[in-house]
């Protein structure tokens, strides 16, 4: 509490002036105004209570009597002031200051934090009112203590504003002194639906770094003609102090560490004798001593054959980064350790020669231990399916479980598409929930067309609005002696023909084969809409269960007949599951929700479900329409992916539809606390399109997700209204679950040469598959292999075609042949300005040329350029006759170099040599530019242009072999080597001194 003085003016509450409609602090009693934001000298001062703030001037107030008083900063004459409004005591104001130093505080006020609050003056009104400020805006937040921010809530306005935020970002720092660092960059949507963000609080390093002053910079408006509101913020994390300050207090030691390693990289790399008297002094170990003796050999001493063989042992050593399932490669090494990718088309059969025929929207899961892949179900343009096919990796064979699962004795789930399915790892079950059903409505209208539409991803039962034509016969499959859908077999099913009449009759059939019966149907009564989708009068969520080993293999449990009545999902297409294995519980999400009779669309909630009891929960679901939700969720969809993180415990929601819009974003759910968050990334980083179908898998040994992504779905836009626009590519994307980053692995390219022949399938002579639709893909983690199966190819033609996507990740050898590679480029270079023309060029003929991949087109264009740059030498007298008066056959030799005449030599060393410059202003560029730029082994062609002038000088020669020595680095484990950054980075243009 603060002293009581000796002198207490009496209130007045009716003297106080208000009116002011501005930032502002007031008193937290009586909310009277004592000062307008722009008062404020400084937070950096202490008051009787605890932290105070220095002001400028106050209002409202009344001054006491003068004493003098001994500070913390000495003797002043002081006198205590109260709100005027209700009499507390606020502060004090400097009447006089004795020591020359602390004069400028005199006339100004001091102000206990405790005993005001500040109004921002968030008005509706006065946003709209006011015109649009177009000079930088913020709202800095300071928190009570140092804190670990892990998540950062939005609430939102009642209705969707024109004054809402869009485009943010979010800094923090532990003192309002230091830079701050970028946590978020991410959007709002604009709506009432409040939203959650993961907030990074760790560097690139992994080292945690706690926050005290959190900044959030709204960027732009939901219309661009108003001032931008943020309504509510909230921050979920760690505060715990004793905790916090332990990994603050680590924080500062490894900053401190890292200053000085910076500090020793810069003078080592300026060759200044400090660098050795600092190193001796501090102790510090700027790099494993491996790679302090590659240095020392490679730049100082400049014996590149003896650096070869030491980059070599780095092997044996273990100091390579090299990726493997068990650990992803550091950031540095992205660009050389992306792996590279093969497709091949799988012609496998069953015994019968059969294949599952061309479908959609089926489900497909795999059982990683036995390598076998199992699909069911699906619509295959006219009808849907209920076979169930198991393919084994080992074995390259179909087996056909099952030519209708719904027959009798078999005891399975019914045809169906749109359908989910999750493989638990632990016991080899298969849990299959969900199915497509046409709404009952029979006066709808009604389209021909098999394009995938608004009801359903996989395109069963698409209309077009004001189009009217009788609805299309459903193909159904009739008894002739055991047929089974498979493509390309003798003795498929004949079909008959039924049109819907009323929801209470069933299927008339219009032709049967004077041979056949008609199979019955376990569904029940149904009728027929477009394209033959059934609809069921009173269609419930039916839950199945199939064992694939154990001693119920084989065998198939109804575990519900309908999920809604026993607390569980509604019945819905097009939703996900994932299994937690340790914990025996299923997760199921999204979905659009059958809903006869209603108007407008639903979907699903996530819900929980307990192998051991049997018991549905639900733990997050849609706010109501109008109203917002006082929990946290994730908004709900359709035709998204699901993947479980065992690790940490998280599942990841990827993409997905909702109301018509594709969606790209990603939400995490950590099961222990419930804690949802949106994982963004900057604007500019690379990403899954939200125009794109995305089907994800993961990989929990190397702590990635693997997101495939292909033909956009038809009728769709994504957030911003873009329509989708059919791409001539499937994609692989890697989302690293450790570093939050996207990497695209197949880049996007317009193939407008290339032409789908939508009539005849996809062909064995086509290098990858059709983009496409409806399809699945799963992942054989231990051989880093997906497999593609069916979909729709967005013509309306089910695809039948099975493919395999294969990882190729560099190993230990490649890594060392690029190394070699850029060791011996650079010694090739000295040669040419120390030894002869002949003498070099049998060095790259045989030396470089042995270790060149040819079939690289960017190592192969790098060879050429050196070859070019060798006869680009003016010739000296010492030197024997120039190489193009040799015989051509004995210059070629193994290395198979096709020289052109010299206006192609030419030609070819001015294109080539700028794809290996990246520019080398050394003092003006970063140096981490370098490290990235050229890990493929691209050496730097700079010094063979310009001037023309071939002798290097010792400074460029060091530049080079330090260039080189770098770029050895980035195959180099982050943890034994010098740090990225470099000291003259950390200086920015327009800096004060």
């Amino acid at each position: 509490m603060l002293d009581s003085p000796s002198y207490v003016p009496k209130a007045n509450p009716k003297a106080v002036v208000t009116g002011y409609q501005r930032p502002r602090y007031c008193c937290a009693r009586c909310s009277a105004v004592l000062a307008l934001q722009d008062e404020l000298v400084s937070k950096a001062f202490s008051g009787r209570e605890g932290r105070a703030l220095l002001m400028h001037s106050l209002m409202n107030i009344q001054v006491g009597k003068s004493e003098d008083r001994t500070l913390l900063t000495g003797v002043h004459t002081v006198a205590d002031i109260f709100c005027l409004g209700c009499g507390v005591t606020l502060g004090w104001t400097y009447l006089r200051a004795f020591e020359p130093s602390q004069r400028y505080k005199e006339g100004k006020y001091i102000v206990e934090t405790q005993r005001i609050i500040k109004d921002n003056d968030w008005q509706l009104d006065h946003h709209i009112a006011g015109p649009l400020q177009r000079q930088k805006q913020w709202l800095k937040l300071e928190l009570e203590d140092i804190s670990f921010g892990e998540i950062i809530k939005f609430g939102k306005f009642q209705s969707a504003h024109p004054c809402n935020t869009e485009q943010f970002k979010v800094y923090g720092s532990a003192d309002e002194t230091e830079d701050m660092t970028e946590l978020l960059q991410s959007s709002l949507n604009n709506d009432d639906v409040p939203q959650s963000f993961a907030l990074k609080h760790h560097n690139d390093d992994g080292v945690c770094f706690p926050c005290r002053f959190i900044k959030i910079v709204p960027l732009t408006p939901a219309s661009q003609t108003y001032n931008m509101s943020i309504w509510h913020v909230s921050l979920y994390g760690l505060s715990d102090r004793g905790t916090v300050r332990r990994v603050h207090d680590d924080f500062v030691n490894y900053r401190e560490t890292v200053t000085m390693r910076l500090i020793l990289k810069h003078l080592r790399r300026r060759r200044y004798k400090a660098y050795q008297a600092l190193l001796d002094e501090t102790g510090l170990s700027i790099e494993h001593p491996l790679v302090s003796s590659l240095y020392e050999t490679l730049v100082v001493q400049g014996d590149l054959a003896r650096a070869e063989g030491i980059f070599i042992s780095f092997a044996a050593s273990g100091l390579l980064d090299v990726p493997s399932r068990a650990r992803s490669v550091s950031t540095s090494s992205k660009k050389y350790a992306r792996p590279s990718t093969i497709w091949r088309r799988i012609t496998d059969t069953n015994a019968d020669g059969g294949t599952p025929c061309a479908r959609g929207g089926h489900a497909s899961v795999m059982d990683p231990e036995r390598g076998i892949i199992y699909i069911f179900g699906g619509w295959d343009g006219s009808q849907d399916l209920a076979d169930f096919w198991a393919y084994s990796t080992s074995q390259q064979r179909w087996t056909t479980l099952s030519i209708d699962t719904s027959a009798r004795g078999e005891g399975g789930p019914s045809a169906r598409s749109c359908v989910a399915a999750a493989f638990d790892n632990r016991t080899g079950d298969i849990y299959f929930l969900g199915r497509y059903i046409l709404k009952p409505t029979l006066s709808q209208s009604y389209s021909q067309t098999s394009m995938a539409g608004n009801s359903g991803e996989e395109g069963i039962g698409a209309r077009t609005p004001g189009t009217t034509a009788l609805p299309r016969m459903r193909r159904m499959r009739v008894s002739t002696g055991g047929g089974t859908p498979t493509s390309g077999t003798a003795g498929s099913p004949a079909v008959v023909y039924a049109a819907p009449r009323s929801p209470q009759e069933a299927v008339t059939a219009l032709t049967i084969p004077s041979s056949s019966t008609l199979v019955s149907s376990t569904a029940g009564p149904s009728i027929v809409a477009s394209e033959g989708t059934s609809v069921n009068p009173s269609p419930t969520s039916d839950f199945y269960r199939y064992s694939t080993r154990g001693p119920n293999e084989g065998k198939w449990e109804l575990l519900s007949r309908d999920t809604a009545n026993d607390d569980g999902p509604d019945l819905a297409h097009d939703l996900a599951m994932v299994m937690d294995c340790e914990a025996q519980t299923l997760y199921a999400f999204g979905g659009e929700v059958y809903t006869p009779g209603e108007t407008g669309v639903r979907y699903g909630a996530m819900y929980s479900y307990s192998v051991q009891t049997g018991k549905w929960r639900k733990l997050f679901c849609d706010p109501a329409p109008g109203t917002q939700s006082a929990s946290r969720h994730i908004p709900s969809r359709d035709g998204h992916s699901m993947v479980f993180d065992s690790l940490a415990r998280k599942i990841y929601v990827i993409g997905g539809q909702r109301d018509d819009h594709s969606l790209s974003n990603m939400f995490t759910y950590t099961i222990a606390n419930g804690a949802i968050s949106e994982m963004t990334m900057g604007e500019r980083s690379p990403r899954p399109k939200a125009i794109q179908m995305l089907r994800a898998t993961a990989d929990e040994a190397s702590r990635e997700i693997y997101v495939i992504a292909s033909l956009a779905s038809p009728h769709r836009t994504n957030s911003l209204g873009e329509a989708s626009v059919p791409q001539n590519q499937t994609m692989l994307w890697i989302y690293s679950m450790d570093e939050n980053t996207w990497t695209p692995i197949i880049e996007p390219v317009h193939r407008n040469d290339v032409s789908w022949d939508n009539d005849l399938g996809s062909q064995d002579g086509e290098p990858e598959p059709r983009p496409r639709l409806g399809h699945s893909v799963v992942l054989d983690p231990g051989r880093q292999t997906f497999y593609v199966f069916g979909g729709n190819s967005g013509e309306g033609r089910r695809l039948d075609d099975f493919w395999s996507l294969s990882l190729i990740r560099p190993g230990i050898d490649d890594v060392l042949r690029k190394g070699k590679l850029n060791i011996r480029r650079q010694r090739f270079i000295e040669m040419c300005s120390s030894d002869s023309m002949l003498a070099a060029f049998q060095y790259l003929q045989s030396e470089i040329s042995a270790v060149v991949d040819h079939q690289d087109e960017e190592e192969s264009a790098g060879f050429r350029a050196l070859l070019s740059f060798l006869l680009s030498r003016p010739p000296t007298p010492a030197e024997p006759p120039s190489i193009e008066k040799m015989d051509e056959d004995s210059v070629m030799g193994e290395a198979d170099i096709n020289m052109g005449d010299a206006a192609v030599v030419e030609e070819e060393l001015s294109s080539v040599s700028k794809s290996f410059t990246n520019g080398h202003n050394h003092d003006t560029h970063s140096e981490n530019t370098h490290e990235e730029g050229r890990a493929a082994g691209v050496v730097a062609m700079s010094s063979m242009e310009g001037s023309g002038r071939h002798t290097v000088d010792g400074d460029e020669t060091h530049r080079q072999r330090t260039d080189l020595f770098e770029r050895l680095l980035t195959f180099v484990d982050p943890s034994v080597k010098q740090p990225r950054a470099n000291l003259v980075d950390l200086i920015r243009g327009g800096m004060d001194s």
